[in-house]
């Protein structure tokens, strides 16, 4: 695989959270789940698999309804979405499905979402081996307090220590300024060139980082096309469908510390 950039002159990989670690889609499967369990109490058919065709239900209403919609949802149209769907998802269980059962289950399965973040398939062995040849960071629009949490519950505070958590403040930097990236570089101490940035978003992970004169690795899980490179200004950047495939664009490197 030939690399755009040289992967043994990097110092630190830097993360971006959502969509990048963490799957928020498996963490809402699992809260959804566990919500329509808690719902359906005694009920003596089969709960579970009720709640799976719920869920299931659920999502292609979710879709089907999202595309109809495009891109500019804001968040009142996305929770009467929700609410929508949810009622959909439910049309064929015996609970009740008025304004303030749908609101309290929908809040219930936010919470529960947010107390248990899943991470992307194969994330945690990829972390642990580039943590033997790199430092590990994180670069995030994310609320700080609730990063921290999640880093936490999800174990990952020993690879990717609080010191190198780097999120954006209200009022202050967000990606994809070039400032948060350049902020986060010079408190890990190394050069621009020494860095590079993973992220599922080409705007805010991507170009950010390219425009702070990074290196960038996109995660994009629908790249379909023959090339894995995309040239962005001066730099070429890597196309990967999956997080686990980092092993490969930096096996060399981890070869050579082995």
């Amino acid at each position: 695989m030939k690399t755009a950039f040289h992967p043994e002159h990097k110092k630190v990989i830097f993360f971006d959270v959502n969509h990048t670690l963490v799957d928020p889609q498996l963490s809402f499967e699992g809260s959804f789940l566990e919500t329509l369990r808690e719902y359906m109490g005694r009920w003596s058919g089969d709960r579970e698999a009720g709640a799976k065709q719920a869920y299931a239900a659920y999502v292609q209403e979710w879709n089907k309804r999202s595309s109809q919609r495009g891109k500019s949802v804001t968040a009142k149209d996305r929770a009467a979405l929700q609410s929508a769907c949810m009622r959909h998802a439910l049309q064929d269980l015996p609970l009740p499905t008025g304004d303030a059962t749908i609101k309290a289950m929908l809040r219930s399965i936010r919470d529960k979402q947010t107390q248990t973040p899943k991470l992307v398939p194969g994330a945690m062995e990829t972390l642990r081996k580039l943590a033997s040849s790199y430092r590990l960071a994180i670069i995030s629009n994310g609320n700080p307090e609730k990063l921290d949490m999640q880093l936490e519950r999800l174990q990952l505070l020993k690879l990717i220590p609080r010191q190198h958590v780097f999120a954006s403040q209200r009022g202050g930097w967000r990606k994809p300024n070039p400032a948060l990236f350049r902020h986060a570089v010079s408190h890990m101490h190394i050069a621009a060139s020494q860095g590079v940035m993973i992220g599922n978003s080409w705007r805010n992970d991507i170009i950010g980082a390219v425009r702070s004169d990074m290196d960038a690795i996109w995660i994009h899980p629908e790249h379909n096309k023959k090339s894995s490179q995309r040239k962005v200004e001066s730099r070429r950047v890597f196309i990967l469908r999956r997080l686990d495939q980092l092993d490969k664009l930096f096996a060399s490197s981890l070869q050579a510390h082995t």
